[in-house]
């Protein structure tokens, strides 16, 4: 009855404070601005033969409460894409399941009915692409992992076997049958800290079963584009380099 670390609990000691902060100020200002703009204090141009010499007051107490609506900016825009990335990822787990069960009825119901979200839709058409270029097939989803070793647990996205696909800049050597730990992302971008992530719970899966992993495949599924982007870590040597990091 210890409690044990998480592995994502982990991986947040790397700090991406510096650039989330110049992002917070950016995104405050802009919903500053945007809020000035919808309520009348400000005009977008004067036009040649127009007076805009008079404008309306704005009394402290109002300026007050705009800019403590704008400060929640950056928070409302982590919480929407944490939202996206919930429903993104729930629909990929229920369409992967529906693999492994073999439930074609239920693998057809989820690719007539994408998220309504546009953006959760996106990364879902992402997902379907990346599979079905590298022709994977699922063994399971969403399996929680533990390492006695190290005393720390996570939850692995996904198991499968995974061929190479067709675009050398993904897969410069041809491949077939690959036992791979999938990782699901819906961020902007890849950090680091995912290869760690990864590494973790290969060493913990590896422990529990005896089976050899060969290769890791960090996914972001694109909100805005539908497109996928790939890290892929293949071999032992990369495994002891993110493992030991």
């Amino acid at each position: 009855r210890v409690p044990q670390d998480g592995v994502t609990k982990i991986c947040h000691v790397i700090d991406h404070s510096a650039p989330l902060m110049v992002w917070a100020v950016r995104m405050a200002m802009a919903k500053l601005k945007k809020i000035m703009m919808e309520r009348g204090f400000t005009v977008p141009y004067l036009a040649a033969g127009e007076d805009y010499s008079f404008q309306p007051t704005l009394f402290e107490e109002i300026l007050d409460g705009i800019i403590t609506e704008a400060k929640k900016a950056d928070r409302e825009a982590l919480e929407s894409a944490g939202e996206v990335g919930h429903v993104a990822h729930k629909w990929v787990e229920d369409y992967v399941t529906a693999l492994i069960n073999d439930t074609t009825d239920r693998r057809l119901e989820l690719l007539a009915n994408f998220p309504l979200d546009e953006r959760a839709a996106n990364c879902c058409i992402a997902f379907c692409t990346w599979m079905a270029a590298h022709n994977v097939r699922w063994l399971a989803t969403e399996r929680k992992v533990y390492s006695l070793k190290h005393g720390v647990a996570g939850t692995m996205d996904g198991l499968a076997r995974v061929d190479s696909c067709d675009d050398p800049l993904c897969c410069p050597t041809s491949f077939k049958d690959r036992l791979s730990i999938i990782d699901h992302k819906t961020s902007n971008y890849i950090y680091i800290e995912y290869l760690l992530q990864t590494a973790m719970y290969q060493q913990a899966h590896e422990e529990e079963t005896g089976e050899v992993i060969q290769d890791r495949w960090i996914n972001r599924y694109g909100k805005e584009d539908a497109e996928f982007e790939s890290w892929h870590a293949e071999g032992r040597d990369a495994f002891e380099d993110d493992l030991a990091a």
